[in-house]
């Protein structure tokens, strides 16, 4: 099987960015390291299979084609489509992140 492509989105690099700067500023660089990392990590999984987070919950992102990774408090939304993953959002699950996706 092929490696599908990793695209981030604008929203999706500044997202990360302000995730990596809160960590930085409230625990540190070691912190803010760890968590983008992390993130990054679980999200590179997803070229070689796509299909590992879940399709949405939500029924209008669900007809979008969305899905989801869980890594730790946050959530990483993307699309596939032929061999590109777009990675949409990246946001902490504990917040009410549904309006700020559509």
């Amino acid at each position: 099987m092929q490696d599908y492509k990793i695209s981030f989105l604008p929203t999706a690099k500044d997202e990360l960015k302000e995730i990596a700067n809160m960590h930085l500023n409230l625990v540190g660089p070691d912190s803010a390291e760890k968590i983008t990392n992390k993130l990054l990590n679980s999200i590179e999984l997803l070229s070689s299979n796509p299909y590992m987070g879940y399709k949405v919950k939500n029924a209008y992102m669900a007809k979008q084609g969305f899905r989801v990774i869980i890594c730790g408090k946050y959530m990483c939304f993307y699309k596939i489509s032929k061999n590109l993953i777009e990675i949409y959002h990246i946001t902490d699950g504990r917040r009410n992140y549904f309006n700020k996706l559509i």
